[in-house]
């Protein structure tokens, strides 16, 4: 018979999303499990634009970024479309003045010791099915020591792109637009200087191309291309960039965040913000008076809509001025 644990909150992924949506509730007297397979750090550079530091602020999680081995300040972000001159997205004119580009692998790590900290418990798992049982949410987690069912009042998905959680429960994945992000030979370039850089992005042809120095002078450039690519995933260098929502990204006693509610082109650098405040909102809208029911699940669910909605607008955009750009026009 498959052991049943019982829990307040199960909260499935420990990426940033996951770790400070468990963190918060835990902060608010639930009892919170943290299920994650422990074994997929995100070895890349992000940037983190200055709404992104607003909200670690209110988090009080601000003076992670005080660490230079975690983050490395951040100008803003510079354009080339083609032969024009350079267009500046100065952070310095932005609400918080400024920006970082974040090493994800031990930003992350700082984020889950906060959560632990905060009395989060973590449990050691994958998310392999899930269904809701009246009053509970049941989910099968998958252990090296066999098979656990985590019942809680509310789950939250934390998942990742694959809202592996969230489809169990019956959402769908969908895409706005099919991209890939290939990782440059010279991702992994040494310089010790440290001072303030830039998210550098131009056009490669008929594709995207950015470039970011992180902390340690790491240096990591991507080219962003249309259509899908499997070709160089198992050598690490390619990753899923496409631009996804979650339809719907809540239901009655589940709520997905990060990138399991929705996921962006990277160059948007828009990850890590909705990261932080999808995990804001769904921490509030499970402590509110009525909790996750019909009508809360839905007004979080029309905030993702509306939010990925302008985003992919906004990027257009820029894009198009990138392909004017290129053709000289």
């Amino acid at each position: 018979m498959t052991d049943i644990k019982e829990t307040d909150v199960l909260v499935a992924g420990a990426g940033p999303a996951g770790a400070i949506a468990a963190r918060l509730l835990a902060c608010h007297g639930r009892k919170v499990t943290l299920v994650d397979p422990g074994s997929c750090a995100i070895d890349r550079l992000e940037v983190l634009p200055p709404s992104g530091c607003l909200a670690l602020q209110a988090l009080d999680l601000f003076n992670i970024l005080h660490d230079p081995q975690v983050a490395r300040p951040c100008l803003g972000i510079r354009r080339r479309w083609g032969a024009m001159a350079p267009e500046f997205d100065d952070f310095l004119r932005r609400p918080g003045s400024a920006g970082y580009v974040v090493d994800r692998t031990r930003f992350d790590v700082r984020l889950r010791a906060a959560a632990s900290e905060a009395g989060v418990r973590v449990m050691r798992g994958r998310v392999v099915a899930a269904q809701c049982e009246g009053e509970r949410i049941q989910a099968a987690i998958r252990t090296c020591a066999g098979d656990v069912i985590l019942a809680a009042s509310v789950a939250v998905d934390a998942t990742g792109r694959p809202a592996v959680l969230a489809r169990h429960l019956g959402a769908r994945r969908r895409v706005l637009e099919r991209l890939v992000a290939v990782r440059g030979e010279n991702s992994h370039a040494n310089n010790a200087d440290d001072a303030p850089t830039w998210l550098e992005v131009e056009s490669l042809g008929a594709n995207w191309f950015y470039r970011v120095a992180g902390p340690g002078g790491r240096l990591e450039t991507w080219s962003i291309r249309r259509g899908e690519d499997r070709s160089r995933r198992s050598a690490g260098r390619s990753i899923n960039a496409s631009s996804v929502r979650l339809s719907p990204a809540a239901g009655v006693r589940w709520i997905a965040v990060g990138d399991a509610a929705m996921s962006f082109d990277p160059i948007t650098s828009q990850g890590l913000v909705s990261a932080f405040t999808t995990a804001l909102a769904a921490a509030g809208t499970v402590m509110s008076s009525r909790g996750l029911d019909a009508e809360t699940a839905h007004v979080f669910s029309q905030s993702v809509t509306a939010t990925a909605q302008n985003s992919e607008r906004g990027r257009r955009d820029v894009y198009q001025a990138l392909t004017v750009g290129q053709n000289g026009a």
